[in-house]
């Protein structure tokens, strides 16, 4: 949780391999994750669980599809450094979602989402376009 919610791009100009850093106190974290670096773990009540207590307002029109690493994500609207990122939806929280995936014929993707009764399509997105930030 105190990393998580330090957690910003590193714009130092040190240790550029490292693309996040958290500080804390007169230390620096230096943060290279494996995809992003926040990741939700869980969809309890309409809120997406990361960093086993935050939480963020799950919005079925916004999951997206990543076509290069075949991943889902949401955008992470809530964070004060990362706002608009898109994270990582762990692969046991994906195959949950994808549970309630339909074929759509008017969606880019073909992919929609059943959520309570409704039909959202998956957008979909590439490694560059997701790095940018949320469309």
């Amino acid at each position: 949780h105190f990393v998580s919610t330090r957690l910003q791009k590193n714009n130092m100009g040190i240790f550029t391999e490292y693309e996040y850093i958290s500080p804390c106190g007169n230390e620096m974290n230096f943060i290279r994750p494996a995809d992003t670096p926040i990741c939700f773990n869980e969809l309890r009540d309409g809120e997406l669980v990361y960093a086993q207590t935050m939480t963020q307002r799950f919005e079925p029109d916004m999951l997206h599809f990543c076509t290069d690493t075949e991943r889902l994500y949401h955008p992470l609207f809530n964070h004060k450094r990362l706002r608009d990122n898109l994270c990582l939806i762990s692969s046991h929280l994906a195959i949950k979602l994808s549970a309630t995936f339909v074929p759509l014929e008017s969606c880019h993707s073909g992919i929609g989402y059943d959520y309570n009764g409704t039909t959202f399509p998956v957008l979909t997105t590439s490694v560059a376009e997701r790095t940018q930030g949320c469309p």
